[in-house]
C-alpha cells in the first residue's frame, strides 16, 4: 500500500520504500488531491490551482499529460489500457481513492476526531494524541504554501493541531501530570499568542505544577499581549481563572474531564428532531468544519442525498450542537412550492436573525430593504449598483454578527434556488472569507438546475466540505424502527432495510404504518416506495381528513389553518379534528399557533399529485380568493395560485398580481425572474378576454425592460419592436414613446443587429416626436435618445443631431439617467469619421463623473470602458489599461459579464500591440467562444475574423485566411470587397483585385472605420490607385496621433502615421511620407511594438531617410 506524507514535506513510499513524484506540477497535483480527501476536484480548480490562474495554452491538455505522469509514478506497474485504481477520472475531474489510514492527515484528523467523543478516558485521548501529534514533521502542505488552496488546508490542519495540543494538555492536567504540557503549551502560546484556550491551559499547568508566580506572570502576559494587538481585554475565563489562583481557590485541583475549548453566549437553536441515528462520520466531519471555522475562517460545506435520506435531520443536529456551544444559528429554505419573493432563504434566515437581536444598523437597513420589506411605495434604485449594495450589505451584516460568536447558516433545498439566491450565496463565500461563518447547504444531486451547477463550478474553488449521504446501515434502520415498533425481530428489520434502501424518511413512515397496523405479518404491510406508504398511511385517516389534507396540498407545504378553512368551507371545529387527526398520525406538525406543515415535502408531493389537474386547478383559485382576503399583501403568493388556477374567471387578478409580483421581483434585483413573472401577466391579460390594448401594452413594457435587464437585449428589441404597431394604432403619441424607449437600459455595446437600421422603429421615433406636446421634455429626450441608437453607424446626420437634441434636454431637465443615456448615444456616433477620439474621450470623462457622484454603477463601467477605448485610441496604452482594469474590477463587483468578455477582446489588442500575434491569435479565439448570441447579435464570428485578419496582414501570413475570406465574402458581398480584394492581391490576382474594389461599397461609420481605413489604405498603394489613395489619405489625416481602429477596444493595425506615410509616398510626396513614417516610428516607440518601429524603420530607409 502507498503511504502518503503532508503534515511536512510531501513524501510518498511503497513496500519498496521511498516513491519519487517528479516535476512541480506533479506534485501539487497530487498534494490538491490529498487536500480534497477523496472528493473530486474539477478541472477549473486544477488549472487555477497549478497555474496560479494563469493558465497555459491548451491547459486542459497540458493537465491530462500532468494526469498521466502521476498516474505513471503512483502506478508504475498497471498493465495498459486497464482503469487506474489510485488517481480516478471522474466526469467533471478527479479524485485520489486511497484509505484514509495511507494518508497522514487523514489519521491525524481521524484520531482527534475520536478524542472528542463524550466519556473517552483521559489515558485513551492521551494515547490517541500522542501518536496523532507525532505524525508532524513541518508546517502542513508548506511546499505550496502561496496556493490558495494550500493555505486554507494549511489553516485548517494547524487550527486541529492547536486544538490538540490543548486536548492533550487537558488530559495531562486530568491525569495530575501538570508539568509534562509545559513545554508544548510555551510553545503554542508563542506560535498563537491570541489562543486564550492555551493561555488558560498554561497558566492552570503552571500554577497545578507549584509555581503560582509563574501561572500570574503567564495571566499578565496574557493580558498584555491581548491589550496590545486587539485592544480588548481578557475574556470570562481567564479573568475567572486568575481570580481563582489569586485566591488559590479549591476548584483549581485537577478535574474530572476535559474543558470545552470556547464558551460562548447562547443563541437561536435549530429545532430537535425524532432519534439521530447512523450520521455519527457525516456529523463528524460538519464539527470538525465548524471547528475551522471558530478559528476565523468562512466555511462551506455541500450535505447531498436522495430525497428523505435525511440531510435535514443532519443539519438540525449539527446546528443543535453549535447552539448549545454558543454559535448563532439561523436557516432559510429554499421554496419547495410557488409562490415565494426571489431569494426568500436570504429573507427567511435575515430576518431570523433580527428576531434574535442581530439587526442591521439602520444605514444597512436602508439597502437590505428590498429583502426584509415588501412595501407597496419603493423608491426607484440603480439596478447595477443597487444589487451590488445590497449584496455587500448582507455579507458586511453576517459578518458583524459572527463577530459577536460563530455563525451557522442553513439554506435547505439549494437544488430549487432561484438566480439572486445563489448570486447571494456566492458573495457571501466570496466575501466574507476569514469571518468565522459556517454555510451548511443541503440539495438533491440530480435535480441541479444549469444555474446551480454554475454555481457549484464557481463555489468548487473555496474548496466546499462535500457530505454525500446513503441510505442509513441496516444497525441504523433497526434503531429507527425499534423506536416506533419495538416487537418487530431482526428478520423483519432486515427485511425492512433492504426494501427501503435506508431511507431514513422511508423507514420512519414504514415504522409509524406498522405500528398503527400491527406488527404481525409486517413485511406485507410496506409498500414499494415513499408514495405508496403515504397514501397507505393517508387511508387510515377518516375520510374527511383526507379531503381536506389533499386539499391542503395546493397550499404547499407550510398551511396556514384560517386559509384552508375558508378555501374548503369548513368550520373550525371540523379542521381542528381533521388536523389532530394528522397530527397524530405523523403526517403533519405543528409550525405556529394557526400553521401546520407537513411532515416532509415528500408527503405532500404524494398526495398532491394525486389530485386532478381540473380540480387541483379550483382549488388554486380557491385559495387565492382567500388568501386575497386574508393576506392581500402577500403579491408572489396570490401570483402563484392565480397563475395555477389557470382559467378565464381567474385570468384578470393572474395578471394583477403576476405584474405586482414582478416588480417586487425587480425590487430584489431579480431581472430573470421579473421577466418571466411579466410574461405570465401578459399571457393572463390575453387569456381573460378583456379588450384592454393600453393594459397589454404597459406589460409588454415591463417585460421589455425586465428582459434587457436581465441581458436578454435581443428578445428585448424584438419584443419592443412587434409591439409598436400595436401601440401606434391606440394614437397616443406618449405612449408610444414610452414602448420605444422601455429598454433604455445603459449599455456598452450595440443594442440592434449589425448593420441593421430598423427602419419600422426609425420612422415610428419620427413620429413621436412630431407629435410630442412641447412640455413632453422627457419622453422627447427618450425618444431621441432610442433615434440616435438606432441610426448608429449609419452615412445619416439625424442620428447625430438627435443625440445632441437629446443631451441638450437631459441637461436642461438636469437628470443624470437621461443625460447618461444620450451622452452614450453620442458616444456612439463618435465614430463618424476619424481622429475623433478627443471627442469620445470628453463624453467618457463626464460619464464616469456622472456614475461616480449619483452612484450609477453602469454608468461608471461605461465611462471607463470609453476612456479605455479612446486612451488606446490615442497611443496611450498605460493609461489605457487602467481603465480596463478598473472596468474588470467593476464587472466582477456588480456581477456584469458583458464588459469583463469584452476586456478579453482589449487583452488581445494589447498582445498584438506587444507583437505577440500568436497569444493575439489565441486569446481573440477564446473571447469569442465565451460569448453568446443574446450578447453580440450574432455577429462575433464576423468580429473574430476581422481581428484576424488585421494581425495576419501585419504579419504576412494573410493567405491562412482564405477560406474564412471566402465565406465572409459569399455572406456580406460588396460590403467585403476590400477584404476579399487584399486576399487576391496576396495571391496574385491583381486584376481580379481591382474589379472587386470598384463594387466595393462605402465604408460603415462606426467603431472600426480608422482600422477599414487602414485596410483601404494597404489596398490603394497595393493597387496603385492614385483617386483611392488621395481619398483615403484625407480622411485619415485627422487622426495622425492615432492608432487605426485601437479605439474600437478590438482591433488595432498600428500607427495611422504609418498608413498616411504609406499613402504619401504613393501619391509621389516623399518629405510628407517621411514625416509620417518619423511621426509613427515615435509613436511605436512609445506604445513598446517593436514590430510597428520595425516597420517604420524600413519605410524611411526605402524612402533614403534611414
Amino acid at each position: 500500500m502507498l503511504t502518503f506524507r503532508v503534515l511536512g514535506p510531501l513524501e510518498v513510499a511503497g513496500n519498496g520504500g521511498p516513491v519519487e513524484v517528479q516535476g512541480p506540477q506533479r506534485r501539487m497535483m497530487l498534494a490538491r488531491l490529498l487536500a480534497a480527501q477523496g472528493q473530486v476536484v474539477s478541472v477549473e480548480s486544477l488549472i487555477d490551482g497549478l497555474w496560479d490562474g494563469v493558465p497555459p495554452l491548451r491547459a486542459t491538455g497540458v493537465l491530462r499529460t500532468v494526469v498521466f505522469g502521476l498516474r505513471k509514478a503512483l502506478e508504475p506497474d498497471r498493465p495498459p489500457r486497464t482503469p487506474p485504481r489510485l488517481l480516478i477520472s471522474a466526469p467533471t475531474g478527479y479524485a485520489l481513492r486511497v484509505p484514509e489510514e495511507a494518508v497522514d492527515a487523514w489519521r491525524f484528523e481521524a484520531a482527534v476526531r475520536a478524542t472528542r467523543a463524550s466519556g473517552t478516558p483521559p489515558k485513551a485521548v492521551l494515547q490517541r494524541l500522542d501518536h496523532a501529534l507525532a505524525l508532524w514533521r513541518g508546517p502542513a502542505y508548506a511546499e505550496f504554501a502561496t496556493a490558495r488552496w494550500a493555505a486554507r488546508e494549511a489553516v485548517r490542519l494547524e487550527e486541529l493541531r492547536a486544538r490538540a495540543v490543548e486536548q492533550r494538555a487537558q488530559a495531562l492536567l486530568t491525569l495530575g501530570r501538570a508539568a509534562e504540557p509545559l513545554p508544548d503549551l510555551e510553545a503554542q502560546v508563542l506560535d498563537h499568542p491570541l489562543r486564550e484556550e492555551s493561555w488558560r491551559l498554561l497558566a492552570l499547568a503552571l500554577y497545578q505544577a507549584g509555581r503560582q508566580g509563574d501561572a500570574l506572570a503567564a495571566l499578565r502576559r496574557v493580558r498584555r499581549v491581548l491589550m496590545n494587538d486587539l485592544g480588548v481585554e481578557p475574556g470570562a475565563e481567564l479573568r475567572r481563572l486568575e481570580a481563582d489562583v489569586l485566591a488559590q481557590a479549591p476548584g483549581l485541583e485537577p478535574a474530572p474531564a476535559a474543558r470545552p475549548v470556547a464558551r460562548l453566549t447562547p443563541s437561536v437553536a435549530l429545532p430537535a428532531a425524532p432519534p439521530f441515528v447512523g450520521r455519527a462520520d457525516e456529523l463528524a466531519r460538519l464539527e470538525a468544519t465548524a471547528d475551522v471555522t471558530a478559528a476565523g475562517r468562512l466555511t462551506l460545506a455541500l450535505v447531498t442525498g436522495e430525497p428523505g435520506v435525511g440531510k435535514t435531520r443532519l443539519v438540525e443536529q449539527v446546528g443543535a450542537g453549535l447552539a448549545e456551544r454558543g454559535w448563532t444559528c439561523v436557516r432559510g429554505r429554499c421554496p419547495e412550492s410557488g409562490g415565494a419573493p426571489a431569494a426568500w432563504p436570504w429573507t427567511e434566515l435575515l430576518t431570523e436573525l433580527a428576531d434574535a437581536g442581530h439587526e442591521p444598523p439602520p444605514e444597512s437597513a436602508r439597502v437590505l430593504a428590498p429583502l426584509l420589506e415588501d412595501a407597496s411605495e419603493r423608491t426607484s434604485h440603480d439596478a447595477t449598483g443597487g444589487r451590488f449594495r445590497m449584496r455587500h450589505a448582507v455579507v458586511n451584516h453576517l459578518t458583524a454578527t459572527a463577530r459577536t460568536a460563530p455563525l451557522l447558516i442553513v439554506i435547505e433545498d439549494l437544488h430549487r434556488a432561484d438566480e439572486e439566491t445563489l448570486d447571494l450565496l456566492a458573495h457571501l463565500v466570496d466575501g466574507a472569507d476569514g469571518a468565522p461563518i459556517m454555510v451548511v447547504t443541503t440539495l438533491r444531486p440530480h435535480e441541479e438546475s444549469p444555474g446551480l451547477r454554475d454555481a457549484l463550478g464557481q463555489l468548487a474553488r473555496y474548496a466546499p466540505v462535500r457530505v454525500e449521504l446513503a441510505g442509513l446501515s441496516e444497525k441504523a434502520v433497526a434503531e429507527l424502527l425499534w423506536s416506533g415498533a419495538p416487537e418487530l425481530d431482526e428478520a423483519t428489520v432486515r427485511a425492512i432495510a433492504e426494501r427501503t434502501g435506508g431511507n431514513a424518511f422511508f423507514v420512519c413512515e414504514t415504522a409509524r404504518l406498522i405500528s398503527a397496523a400491527g406488527a404481525e405479518d409486517a413485511l406485507s404491510q410496506v409498500p414499494a416506495g415513499v408514495h405508496a406508504v403515504v397514501r397507505q398511511r393517508l387511508a387510515r385517516l377518516p375520510e374527511t381528513a383526507q379531503a381536506l389534507l389533499r386539499q391542503a396540498t395546493v397550499l404547499g407545504r407550510e398551511v396556514d389553518l384560517d386559509v384552508l378553512a375558508a378555501m374548503t368551507d369548513s368550520d373550525p371545529e371540523t379542521v381542528a379534528t381533521a388536523v389532530e387527526a394528522a397530527l397524530a398520525a405523523g403526517l403533519l406538525v405543528e409550525d405556529g399557533p394557526d400553521q401546520v406543515r407537513f411532515v416532509h415535502i415528500l408527503v405532500r408531493d404524494a398526495l398532491y399529485e394525486e389530485v386532478p389537474q381540473l380540480r387541483r386547478a379550483r382549488w388554486h383559485a380557491r385559495a387565492g380568493t382567500e388568501i386575497q382576503r386574508l393576506r392581500p399583501t402577500e403579491v408572489s403568493l396570490l401570483a402563484y395560485h392565480f397563475l395555477a388556477a389557470g382559467d378565464r374567471a381567474s385570468a384578470p387578478r393572474a395578471a394583477r398580481y403576476a405584474r405586482a409580483a414582478a416588480e417586487q421581483a425587480a425590487w430584489r434585483f431579480a431581472h430573470r425572474e421579473a421577466a418571466r413573472l411579466w410574461q405570465e401577466a401578459v399571457a393572463a391579460h390575453d387569456r381573460s378576454q378583456v379588450h384592454d390594448e393600453r393594459t397589454r401594452l404597459d406589460l409588454i413594457m415591463g417585460t421589455i425592460r425586465a428582459l434587457a435587464l436581465a441581458g436578454d437585449v435581443v428578445t428585448a428589441r424584438d419584443r419592443r419592436n412587434a409591439a409598436i404597431a400595436d401601440a401606434e394604432k391606440l394614437g397616443d403619441p406618449a405612449l408610444t414613446a414610452d414602448l420605444l424607449s422601455a429598454f433604455d437600459v445603459p449599455t456598452i455595446w450595440t443594442n440592434r443587429r449589425y448593420a441593421a437600421k430598423d427602419e419600422q422603429v426609425v420612422a415610428a421615433a419620427e413620429r413621436v416626436l412630431r407629435l410630442l406636446p412641447p412640455h413632453a421634455e422627457e419622453a422627447r429626450c427618450r425618444v431621441l435618445t432610442t433615434l440616435a441608437l438606432e441610426l448608429d453607424g449609419t452615412q445619416d446626420d439625424r442620428g447625430r443631431q438627435a443625440a445632441h437634441q437629446a443631451e441638450a434636454l437631459a441637461r436642461g431637465l438636469d437628470r443624470p439617467d437621461l443625460l447618461a443615456q444620450a451622452l452614450n448615444a453620442r458616444h456612439a456616433h463618435a465614430y463618424h469619421r476619424a481622429g475623433l477620439a478627443c471627442e469620445r474621450l470628453a463624453i467618457g470623462r463626464e460619464l464616469l463623473t456622472l456614475g461616480l457622484r449619483h452612484e450609477l454603477a453602469a454608468v461608471e463601467v461605461l465611462g471607463h470602458v470609453i476612456l479605455a477605448q479612446a486612451h488606446a485610441a490615442l497611443a496611450e496604452p498605460e493609461t489605457a489599461d487602467e481603465h480596463a482594469d478598473a472596468v474588470e474590477r467593476l464587472a466582477d463587483r456588480y456581477d456584469l459579464p458583458l464588459p469583463g468578455t469584452l476586456l478579453g477582446w482589449y487583452r488581445a489588442m494589447r498582445m498584438s500591440i506587444a507583437g505577440r500575434f500568436a497569444d493575439a491569435d489565441t486569446a481573440y479565439r477564446r473571447t469569442t467562444e465565451r460569448l453568446g448570441e443574446s450578447w453580440m447579435w450574432g455577429i462575433e464570428r464576423d468580429l473574430l475574423h476581422f481581428a484576424v485578419f488585421c494581425l495576419y496582414i501585419q504579419n504576412g501570413t494573410l493567405l491562412d485566411l482564405a477560406g474564412e475570406a471566402d465565406e465572409q465574402y459569399r455572406r456580406w458581398g460588396s460590403n467585403y470587397a476590400r477584404g476579399k480584394a487584399l486576399m487576391l492581391l496576396a495571391e496574385g490576382h491583381t486584376a481580379q483585385a481591382r474589379a472587386v474594389t470598384s463594387a466595393a461599397r462605402e465604408l460603415p461609420r462606426d467603431y472600426l472605420l480608422e482600422a477599414r481605413l487602414g485596410l483601404a489604405a494597404i489596398l490603394a498603394v497595393s493597387l496603385d490607385d492614385q483617386a483611392m489613395a488621395t481619398s483615403v489619405y484625407e480622411e485619415l489625416l485627422p487622426a495622425a496621433d492615432c492608432l487605426a481602429g485601437a479605439g474600437s477596444g478590438v482591433v488595432t493595425l498600428g500607427p495611422v502615421s504609418h498608413y498616411l506615410g504609406e499613402l504619401a509616398r504613393c501619391l509621389g510626396r516623399p518629405e510628407q511620407a517621411a514625416a509620417h513614417h518619423r511621426h509613427a516610428l515615435a509613436i511605436a516607440e512609445r506604445t513598446g511594438a517593436p514590430h510597428w518601429a520595425a516597420a517604420a524603420r524600413t519605410a524611411l530607409a526605402r524612402g533614403g531617410h534611414g
